[in-house]
């Protein structure tokens, strides 16, 4: 027998209804869950911000004759070469005291990230100890950090050697001795409308500490 149309109506609508509630319900149950779920995996993840959190700043290279080297790194990207400054009497780190290196450098960006080749020059330097060693190549790897001295003290009480004292804003740490076959180099950027130091002499190098 044929049901009315109305009453036909009515019940599907019922079931739509219910349909939907139940549909709701799981949605809403299954969003709480998976926030529940998510705030446990973040919650688990999460840490505390530490003294070496920061961001890669460079790559530099320890080479025996920068102008070349530098010329056919830009070569290889298509990019033209930097100028090559002299820096002298650089301090080594309080470790080396009355230390000072010599150096030409030059700085190429490729790709978003900032290059950095060095040429030891007369007298002792990381670099000339670097390629008696090794060889051209890598010879530190540069992060910015917020507080260059705290974080140049997590590298030490890890076993790194402070090995150059730029500036209070850029300081080598070698960790070799820690296991850790590489220099960092942690520097910091100037606060907004604030210069940057000039670069170190020895009266200004710190205690070694």
């Amino acid at each position: 027998m044929q049901q009315p149309a109305r009453a036909k109506s009515q019940r599907a609508a019922a079931r739509s209804d219910h349909a939907c509630s139940d549909g709701c319900v799981a949605a809403a149950g299954g969003c709480i869950l998976g926030s529940a779920v998510t705030a446990q995996l973040v919650h688990g993840q999460a840490k505390p911000p530490g003294p070496l959190d920061g961001k890669l700043s460079h790559i530099a290279f320890a080479v025996t004759d920068v102008d070349k080297t530098v010329k056919a790194f830009a070569d290889v990207f298509g990019a033209p070469a930097p100028p090559i400054r002299e820096y002298r009497d650089i301090p080594w780190g309080p470790e080396y005291p009355t230390k000072v290196m010599n150096g030409r450098i030059a700085s190429l960006v490729v790709n978003g990230v900032s290059f950095e080749f060095i040429q030891p020059l007369d007298g002792d330097s990381p670099w000339k100890d670097f390629i008696k060693k090794s060889g051209d190549g890598i010879h530190h790897i540069g992060f910015e950090v917020k507080d260059v001295p705290a974080a140049r003290k997590a590298l030490q009480a890890k076993g790194g050697h402070w090995t150059q004292f730029y500036a209070n804003w850029a300081n080598y740490v070698d960790m070799h001795d820690a296991g850790v076959p590489a220099t960092f180099e942690v520097t910091s950027a100037p606060a907004p409308g604030e210069k940057l130091s000039p670069p170190a002499k020895l009266s200004d190098v710190p205690t070694a500490k």
